[in-house]
Order: C-alpha cells, then structure tokens, then sequence
C-alpha cells in the first residue's frame, strides 16, 4: 500500500514556533558547553586590504559594540522593568543593614519605603549601570565568530555576498580562553539589581557583561560565538 504524504501549509505562525524552538535548542547546548569551546570557530570577513594586512601579521580587528546594526545587540535595556517595587524593597532592607540603620517600623512593601529613598536606589541604579554600560560597549572591543562554516546566509551577510573569506580558527590558543557563547532570545536580558548594586566584583561583571552576549532569537542560526577586548577599534 503506498503512503501519502499530506502537504502542510507553513504559516507564520509556524515559523515564528519552529524559530522558538530552534532557539531553544541552541541555548540549552550553550549552557551544557558553556565552557567546552568548539575546536575550531569561524570569521567571515571581506576580501581586502585589511583583511589580508591582519592575515599577514596574524590579527583580529576588534570593533566597538556600538556600532552594531541590531538595535537589541548589546544595549536595549528596561532598567525600569528591572527595577521592580519588589527590588527596591529588597535594596532598601539591604542598605539598612549594611549602615546599620534600625527603624521602628516594618519594611513589608514599596509603600514602607520613603520616596526620596526610592528615588535615591533608581539614580544609583541607573548611574552604575549606565557606567558600566558605556565601559563595556563604547570603550571595548569585540569581535565574532561562528561554529558553521556553511551556512549560506553568513556567507551572503558577513562575507561580501559570497565574495569574501571564512577564515578557520585554532580555539587552543590562549587568545580564546574568554571567548564565550550567545544566548538567543525573544526579551531583553534582565539584570539583577541585587548583585549590581551590592555583589561581588565577578557577580556585577557577569551582570554587566548579559547584555554583550544575547541576541534577538531570529539571528540564533549564527551560531556566534564572542571576544572581548578592553579597547575598541584595534587589532
């Protein structure tokens, strides 16, 4: 008896799922390997004079985050969505006890918290976020990579229109001892008011750093992999 397939019809709603899906994957495999780097990653690059100048003296251009052209790579972030009445409580109960401030009355919602205290934990929140903000995306640099090396669409989008190189990298260099993953998703990364503003200089870096290393989830077939330098612009 012979079998028939039945044709589906594919409707955005179907992609936009099977895209979700697809990032799902990717994400959980960057958090199982997030420190076993792939052998070998990917850079596809114009075939120019720059090009070849870094080739011949064994370089990597590293560009300012900034420049980016997704508007959600790196930089798009609610502070106020992180900022929630709940964390403000929390920063508040904080504060208190690290200036040993005692208060003859209960800290239980955002209502307990004077204003001018409210105010004060959004500007200090604000102030260090938007500096380390600026200290990692206007003042380092940072270059990508990809674990595929045939994916059509990195090869029209970052190689010239299919005119360009994809040039093979030995991850066992030391060079790529920091060189980390991305995370795909639909939401904007969220930071952790708590651990800016109060945790360890490690903790608020790994806060700081979130934002570098996610992208919308329509870009997850990048597979792209990332390294940061503390200045941009140089090679």
């Amino acid at each position: 008896m012979n079998e028939s397939v039945l044709p589906v019809k594919r409707t955005q709603n179907v992609d936009v799922l099977l895209l979700s899906l697809l990032c799902v994957i990717t994400n959980r495999a960057n958090k199982e390997r997030r420190y076993m780097v792939p052998q070998r990653l990917y850079k596809f690059q114009k075939l120019n004079g720059q090009t070849l100048r870094n080739l011949k003296n064994a370089q990597i251009y590293f560009n300012t985050p900034a420049s980016f052209n997704d508007p959600f790579d790196c930089s798009a972030l609610d502070l106020e969505a992180m900022l929630t009445d709940d964390k403000v409580v929390e920063i508040f109960r904080r504060w208190l006890k690290d200036k040993n401030i005692h208060i003859d009355f209960e800290i239980n919602s955002i209502k307990d918290v004077p204003q001018m205290y409210i105010d004060r934990i959004h500007q200090a929140f604000e102030k260090m976020f938007g500096e380390r903000q600026d200290r990692v995306i206007n003042r380092s640099g940072c270059t990508c990579f990809s674990e595929d090396k045939e994916n059509i669409l990195l090869w029209s989008h970052y190689a010239d229109g299919h005119k360009g190189v994809c040039l093979e990298f030995d991850t066992s260099s030391p060079m790529f001892s920091k060189v980390r993953p991305v995370d795909y998703a639909i939401d904007f990364p969220l930071i952790d008011p708590m651990k800016m503003m109060f945790g360890k200089e490690d903790e608020i870096i790994e806060e700081s750093i979130k934002p570098l290393f996610t992208k919308y989830e329509s870009w997850c077939y990048e597979k792209e992999w990332r390294l940061f330098h503390e200045e941009p612009n140089k090679e």
